[in-house]
């Protein structure tokens, strides 16, 4: 084995409120992608919920501190609102902001994004 090098990837601290999570809830459920689905499943197969389960868990436990999340699980939590297009209006108003405000969070993740920290071996 040779080491070349430590890279980082940002991630983004953020926090939803319980009603954005149950909209994401009803969006994951209906979701026709599997990893959409997965993110509101009761557990996989190790035991874990889904993603926005877990969130919404915790909230529901009084866990109320932000969430820090990788790029790819924001990405898919924007994926997961864009089926709130097809739901009765204001939740389609609410999913198409909530994704938005994602989307921004992403645009923000990308302008972050540094050349590689590297640290010699």
């Amino acid at each position: 084995m040779k080491h070349h090098s430590i890279t980082y990837t940002p991630r983004a601290e953020v926090s939803f409120s319980r009603d954005e999570l149950l909209l994401m809830m009803e969006c994951s459920t209906n979701h026709y992608d599997g990893r959409c689905k997965d993110m509101s499943q009761e557990s996989d197969f190790r035991g874990y919920p889904g993603l926005i389960r877990g969130m919404l868990n915790q909230i529901d436990h009084g866990f109320l501190d932000p969430h820090t999340l990788s790029f790819r699980e924001l990405d898919t939590l924007a994926k997961v609102v864009e089926v709130g297009q097809y739901m009765e209006k204001d939740k389609a108003v609410r999913a198409f902001g909530l994704g938005f405000a994602i989307k921004r969070v992403l645009i923000e993740l990308n302008e972050s994004a540094v050349e590689p920290k590297v640290i010699t071996p």
